[in-house]
């Protein structure tokens, strides 16, 4: 798998103790954002026998559900550089029977991924990564159909984003919580949307179009199941990741108590803000 020197550092995680923990984590994780998956291959307007890639694609969930809106006629190819994650979506597509839909290691920045093969593109929170993003969108375009479809969401900033910042602040008491406002690689590299267009652009694509989305997340029945979810994701989980479990502990009753306002009937529900981005690949005539 080639890979540009600067991105190493994503390799490496996403092959290492994140990638293992979002595995282990795999139906978890699923759950939680399945209403983000689903608002992007809506967005896709995928139809029966097409060919679809997912860039980002992680344990499959959404290259799962493109493989059963395409049919058995279609194809779906998802691409990650996490090893650990694409044995689980492999595995998840043999379970499912999904012959069709199969799963491919590598860096979308620097390998090809053919030419006009696919009639879309999507992503579920998988392309913030990039440390050239302009180079990784020019190679997804490469593989792209004249008008094929684009189709990804995004995280807007932490400050739009209270499942993000209350369980952070509250971390934060007990473990040093590392700032995520930044547009290096990482989950919100692509928070302000004029930036993302002018990747988007830049990268050859046309009717580049950045929509909010605001989904509400469920993490849980009661503030102390909420608190063990929310000190596995965000700012907070990559904190904890390496932490003994006396901190552990310390750090989700302190998440506990501070999200316990947002209990409801239906459970502990904390808002979300995306941008569902859009966009054609269109041949310059």
């Amino acid at each position: 798998m080639g890979a540009s020197v600067a991105n190493l550092q994503m390799i490496e995680q996403w092959n290492g103790a994140t990638g293992a923990k979002w595995v282990r984590l795999q139906s978890m994780m699923d759950a939680l954002f399945d209403a983000h998956g689903a608002a992007v291959l809506d967005a896709a307007g995928l139809a029966p026998g097409e060919a679809v890639l997912d860039v980002g694609c992680g344990c499959g969930a959404t290259s799962l559900e493109a493989g059963r809106r395409v049919g058995s006629k279609g194809l779906v190819v998802g691409v990650d550089i996490s090893a650990p994650m694409l044995a689980r979506a492999t595995a998840r597509a043999e379970t499912e029977r999904l012959e069709h839909v199969r799963f491919e290691r590598g860096d979308v920045q620097t390998e090809s991924l053919g030419s006009e093969r696919y009639d879309a593109v999507v992503s579920r929170l998988g392309v913030m990564f990039f440390d050239d993003p302009v180079a990784a969108f020019s190679n997804v375009r490469l593989a792209a159909r004249d008008g094929a479809r684009l189709a990804f969401v995004c995280w807007q900033s932490t400050a739009n984003n209270p499942w993000i910042t209350v369980p952070a602040r509250a971390a934060a008491e007990v473990v040093p919580i590392e700032s995520m406002e930044t547009t290096a690689p990482g989950p919100f590299a692509f928070a302000d949307s004029a930036r993302v267009i002018r990747i988007l652009e830049t990268a050859g694509f046309a009717e580049v179009r950045a929509s909010p989305l605001r989904i509400p997340i469920c993490f849980g029945r009661d503030a102390d199941e909420a608190g063990e979810r929310l000190i596995t994701t965000g700012p907070a989980g990559r904190a904890l990741l390496q932490a003994d479990e006396t901190t552990r502990g310390r750090a989700a009753r302190a998440v506990a108590a501070a999200i316990s306002g947002f209990t409801s009937p239906s459970g502990v529900i904390l808002e979300s803000n995306a941008w569902l981005v859009t966009a054609r690949r269109r041949t310059p005539r």
